[in-house]
């Protein structure tokens, strides 16, 4: 049975994905891709309310969320292999 705390930092973990996978997306795109996209979602990349939102969290939740999203081999890999191909 989950906890309020255990919902609060997986949403949280989930939250700071997100960041993480909007950052790296934006910083991805070839710039006529990025111009060429829709207005609402050009939005969704530009501002950073994700950020903004796992950046309000209390202090420990954060910690445990990042803790979740750090030691993920998963998402470990995924990002060493971005970390590859931008090097």
């Amino acid at each position: 049975m989950s906890t309020d705390r255990e919902a609060s930092v997986d949403a949280a973990a989930a939250l700071l994905l997100a960041a993480i996978t909007m950052r790296d997306l934006a910083a991805a795109m070839a710039p006529h891709v990025y111009a060429a996209m829709p207005d609402d979602i050009r939005h969704r990349v530009d501002t950073p309310d994700y950020t903004a939102a796992f950046d309000a969290l209390p202090q420990d939740i954060k910690q445990a969320a990042r803790r979740i999203v750090d030691t993920n081999p998963d998402i470990r890999r995924a990002r060493r292999i971005d970390a590859e191909d931008h090097a």
